[in-house]
C-alpha cells in the first residue's frame, strides 16, 4: 500500500509537532535544573521558535514547493497537542527531578572536596 503525498506531508507535520514540543520540554527541564536570567530565557525562546519556523518552511518546501497547506499546520498542532496531553508532564517532572538530584549530589561532593582541600 502506497501512501499519498498529502498523507506523508501530514505525517511529517504531525511528527515535527511532536519533536518541537519534546525539544521545548527539554529547554524547560534545563531551566528547572539551572536557573536562567530573563534575557537568556528570551534568547532561548527566540532560537527555538526560529528553528521551528525554519523546519516548518523546510517541510513545506520539500513537500509542496513552499505552498502553505492548512492540513499540515493542523497536523503539527495535533502532534503538539497529543504530546502535551500524553507525555509532557511525565517527561518534564521526572527528568527534572532526576537531574536536580544529580546536580545536588554533585554540588555536595564538590563542597566536600573543597573543604578537604582547604584544610590541607
Amino acid at each position: 500500500m502506497k501512501l499519498s503525498n498529502e498523507t506523508l506531508f501530514l505525517l511529517q507535520a504531525f511528527t515535527a509537532g511532536i519533536w518541537g514540543a519534546f525539544f521545548y520540554d527539554a529547554i524547560r527541564i534545563v531551566r528547572r535544573v539551572i536557573s536562567h536570567r530573563r534575557f537568556f530565557v528570551s534568547l532561548e525562546d527566540l532560537a527555538f521558535w526560529g528553528i521551528c519556523a525554519l523546519r516548518g518552511l523546510q517541510i513545506m518546501y520539500e513537500n509542496n514547493t513552499g505552498g502553505l497547506r492548512w492540513f499540515a499546520i493542523l497536523g503539527g498542532g495535533v502532534g503538539v497537542y497529543l504530546y502535551k496531553k500524553i507525555i509532557s508532564k511525565f517527561y518534564v517532572t521526572n527528568v527534572s527531578k532526576a537531574l536536580c538530584l544529580v546536580r545536588n549530589k554533585l554540588t555536595s561532593m564538590l563542597k566536600l572536596i573543597r573543604i578537604k582541600l582547604c584544610k590541607r
